[in-house]
């Protein structure tokens, strides 16, 4: 993984789970701005066995997501503890619905570990009505 600068701010698009932010709270212990934001050429699929997202690189795929501004190193190793050894932080870029191309840190996994993601979209809606609360009360 790159190493961070201590004190920079980093822009982290999620996809999954830390789009609520009850999940992104109890990771980081704050909130940040969210705007909706896309990045391409990655698709989104279910981890097999879990109720969560995980995004792989695909050619042409789509996946809309959320864009926080702001984060410091701390949190983003914080953002690395709870997103463990499945994913791989890069920075890539994504598209604000404003048009900016804007780089992010991004946890995607990578090819090594991709037998680990099915071929199941995920439901954000279905995730929250479904998993969300219990989901918050295991972090």
């Amino acid at each position: 993984m790159q190493k961070l600068k201590q004190n920079a701010r980093y822009n982290v698009f999620c996809y999954g789970t830390l789009e609520f932010e009850p999940v992104m709270k109890k990771v980081t212990g704050a909130t940040f701005p969210a705007e909706a934001a896309t990045l391409i050429d990655y698709a989104r699929y279910m981890v097999k066995g879990a109720p969560y997202p995980a995004v792989i690189q695909e050619s042409g795929a789509v996946t809309e997501g959320t864009l926080y501004r702001g984060l410091s190193a701390r949190h983003i190793l914080m953002m690395d503890e709870y997103e463990e050894s499945l994913y791989e932080r890069i920075q890539s870029e994504v598209l604000t619905k404003k048009g900016e191309l804007i780089v992010a840190v991004i946890y995607v996994v990578p090819p090594s570990r991709q037998h680990f993601v099915g071929r199941e979209m995920w439901n954000k809606a279905e995730f929250e009505k479904l998993y969300l609360k219990h989901f918050c009360k295991t972090l």
